[in-house]
């Protein structure tokens, strides 16, 4: 409670010292996703995806048969990259997976790399 309350009054909407820290991590999280999207865009023989406005995370369909447990099994012990399958968010999920651009961008870029590879881009 303490920390809440020394947040909020670092905040005052304009240009308190909690606004500039606000500014400054979402810039860098558009930023991030931006570079998702883009790197995604490389893959669109495997995904598809809708931008996304809000939290930190891609939901991308891909495009293959296998469960999304399957895909990111595959994902994690061949490319070595972490997702989480679609699935685990119900059955409308499964042909899916979830990324996080909450990472830097050069772990993005890490991943994506790898997917690129494992895939045959």
């Amino acid at each position: 409670q303490f920390a809440a309350l020394a947040a909020l009054r670092a905040t005052n909407g304009s240009d308190g010292a909690g606004d500039k820290s606000i500014s400054e991590l979402v810039s860098a999280l558009q930023s991030r996703r931006d570079l998702m999207c883009r790197r995604l865009e490389r893959l669109s023989a495997h995904f598809a995806y809708a931008k996304p406005t809000g939290g930190y995370y891609v939901f991308a369909a891909y495009k293959g048969t296998e469960s999304s447990i399957d895909f990111a099994l595959r994902l994690l012990n061949e490319a070595r990259v972490i997702t989480i399958p679609g699935g685990a968010f119900g059955p409308t999920g499964d042909g899916h997976i979830r990324l996080s651009f909450g990472g830097t961008e050069d772990e993005i870029n890490e991943a994506f790399d790898r997917m690129e590879k494992y895939l045959g881009k």
